[in-house]
């Protein structure tokens, strides 16, 4: 509904629709972006670890955080965050993967995966 209003206003106004164009694309990735993630199973291994981790102060301190952004994400609200956007890809990517070489998690994504 957000950019149904915009382009309305930016017709009225008669505006080129270029920069509109370029956010709804950047949006767009970033949707396609979460839907991934949750069916390749690196979201439900991120909250299997997370669930791990809570046991130790560092993760117990970072979960309102981690929470805070992932909601934000998954209701729409921080899809054009960059930070909360980096932060959902940092935990589901790298981060996944450089816990279960250090022996902190023993899950694997494919076995985890929703297809």
């Amino acid at each position: 509904m957000h950019y149904a209003s915009v382009v309305a206003d930016l017709l009225m106004e008669g505006s080129d629709l270029e920069d509109y164009q370029k956010q709804w694309k950047r949006e767009v990735k970033s949707w396609k972006k979460m839907v991934d993630i949750w069916y390749n199973g690196r979201l439900f291994t991120t909250y299997r670890v997370g669930q791990e981790q809570l046991k130790n102060p560092l993760g117990k301190a970072m979960e309102g955080h981690i929470v805070k952004h992932f909601t934000s994400i998954f209701t729409g609200e921080a899809v054009k965050s960059n930070y909360s956007m980096w932060l959902l890809s940092f935990m589901t990517g790298y981060l996944i993967d450089v816990m279960r070489l250090m022996g902190m998690h023993r899950h694997k994504r494919k076995t985890l995966a929703v297809y």
